[in-house]
């Protein structure tokens, strides 16, 4: 495989990859809306607690 198709193949998977990572980051932040906060703030406190 040639260095050009090899570095068209590595950036298609990096821009894949971002945006996999966006789509799953917005439907985190969909799902945490519908917590409440102070939920959310009981939460990370009771992890960092236990580290």
């Amino acid at each position: 495989m040639s260095k050009v198709a090899r570095r068209a193949i590595e950036e298609e998977l990096k821009k894949k990859r971002i945006e996999k990572t966006k789509e799953a980051a917005k439907e985190l932040g969909e799902l945490l809306s519908r917590l409440p906060e102070e939920e959310i703030v009981k939460n990370i406190k009771e992890t960092q607690r236990l580290r």
